[in-house]
């Protein structure tokens, strides 16, 4: 545990929960710090836990787009604890809201994307803490643009853990009615248990400010402001902004818990994983850099020379570089996985395709469907030419006992059709030079066809058999 002789007080920079932040150096390397004084001599035994929790989860948490703890300072005397942090000088997202507000200019949605990726990288680390073989998940409990920190790359870092809490492996719910009532979600406004959701619902509210640079909900009292959490409902994003982003933020805004995603469910978003390998930094990045500040300072230019100085130069040039490669790999190999996931779809779609095809094959050629044959009339696909079979039938139709041929009806039904010899009749069988053994044999077969036709009016074949019949009996 540091003195308060270790640091060099510069000035007052604001205020934060339960103290006064102020920038100090550290007397041993010259690195900028800030520290948060705490006066605990009038605070209640509940405020004093939350300051003993703070200490202790960012004593826990080491991750680039969280704000580090370095140390703490206890003075006994004056009843006052400096937990001492890094610097961010970029201030916090309060006061870019504030600026874009007076000068009537909207931010970015390239900085909105970037701010949600390390928010939510910060906010993977907290809710999927581990200790030991155990998840205890930290919730924040107080996300807010006053408590987002910029440091002087625009990098984002969650801070001011003040509210934290962390659950235990048994324990996965809250019920303590804690944080800013513009982002408090419906489960803690109406006093019900939360889980690490509650976070997803503030950093939904969050990423909308950054986009209207107003809450989603805002009321002048808080019964009021509490009817409008509960309703869910809110005006859409400036139409400047994508489509992907609104679809996000009302996700995140979902008023019923159970259907608020988690971090794993925003992870598994189509393009969040793109978003989230463009803005991601290295944690490595920052230490070198941290290392290499400290080692400046401590080398004198006498003991160092510029060889020192170009060697860590050429060091974080080589690791940027190497960051850099690493991202665009992240950002192909979401590309290829997005291929692969519509290929894989494609190739369910054919399976699908194919089996109904052989379902509906297998059940017109089923010989148990009494429905559908196996003929090519009651075939599913037949080809060109093919024609549906019908009964056999006889080679003629008969219409009486003696088995004569019928002629068809329509040329009996008409009386101003023209005579038209028959086809059955032939005048070889009645020449006169046949023997008489055959001339009585055609003469009985033309008999019975006479007898025949003469029961039908107006007959084609009546008047030339009349003759015949005189010509040979004559």
């Amino acid at each position: 545990m540091a003195t308060m002789d270790q640091y060099e007080h510069v000035r007052v920079i604001g205020k934060g929960s339960f103290g006064v932040v102020s920038k100090v150096i550290r007397k041993a390397d010259g690195k900028e710090l800030v520290w948060k004084e705490v006066d605990y001599s009038q605070m209640s035994e509940k405020e004093k836990q939350f300051i003993v929790t703070e200490v202790n989860i960012l004593r826990e948490l080491r991750h680039p787009h969280i704000v580090r703890y370095h140390d703490r300072v206890i003075d006994k005397q004056q009843s006052k604890i400096y937990i001492v942090m890094e610097s961010c000088d970029g201030g916090d997202l309060s006061q870019l809201i504030r600026r874009k507000r007076r000068e009537g200019s909207m931010i970015e949605e390239a900085f909105i994307w970037r701010v949600f990726s390390h928010l939510f990288m910060a906010l993977k680390e907290c809710h999927r803490h581990r200790e030991g073989n155990e998840v205890r998940p930290i919730l924040h409990r107080d996300i807010k643009p006053g408590n987002i920190f910029l440091d002087s790359q625009n990098n984002a870092k969650l801070g001011d853990f003040g509210l934290a809490k962390e659950l235990s492996s048994q324990s996965k719910l809250a019920q303590t009615n804690v944080g800013t009532p513009y982002y408090m979600s419906p489960e803690m406004v109406n006093e019900q248990t939360y889980d690490e959701r509650s976070d997803i619902w503030a950093l939904g509210c969050l990423l909308y400010e950054m986009a209207t640079l107003s809450p989603p909900f805002d009321a002048t009292n808080q019964l009021a402001l509490a009817k409008k959490i509960n309703a869910g409902k809110f005006a859409r994003i400036p139409e400047v902004y994508s489509e992907e982003l609104f679809q996000l933020i009302r996700s995140m805004l979902h008023r019923h818990r159970t259907r608020r995603p988690r971090i794993e469910d925003i992870e598994r978003m189509p393009g969040i994983n793109r978003r989230l390998a463009t803005n991601k930094t290295s944690a490595t990045e920052s230490t070198l850099q941290d290392s290499y500040t400290a080692a400046l300072y401590l080398l004198s230019p006498k003991a160092a020379g510029c060889s020192y100085e170009a060697k860590f130069k050429e060091l974080l040039a080589i690791e940027e570089e190497l960051r850099r490669k690493e991202a665009l790999l992240l950002v192909r190999e979401c590309q290829v996985k997005e291929i692969e996931d519509n290929l894989l779809r494609r190739e369910q779609d054919i399976k699908k395709r194919e089996r109904m095809m052989d379902l509906l094959s297998r059940t017109y050629s089923s010989p148990n469907n009494s429905s559908c044959g196996s003929s090519a009339e009651h075939s599913p696909v037949r080809s060109r030419g093919d024609r549906p079979t019908s009964p056999r039938r006889s080679p003629h139709r008969y219409n009486n006992d003696l088995g004569l041929p019928t002629p068809p009806r329509k040329q009996y039904s008409d009386p101003t059709l023209k005579s038209t010899p028959s086809r059955h009749f032939r005048f070889d069988d009645y020449s006169p030079t046949k023997n008489s053994s055959l001339y009585d044999t055609t003469t009985t077969s033309t008999s019975r066809y006479y007898t025949t036709a003469s029961t039908l009016d107006e007959s084609p074949v009546k008047r030339p058999l009349r003759a015949l019949d005189r010509f040979y009996h004559s």
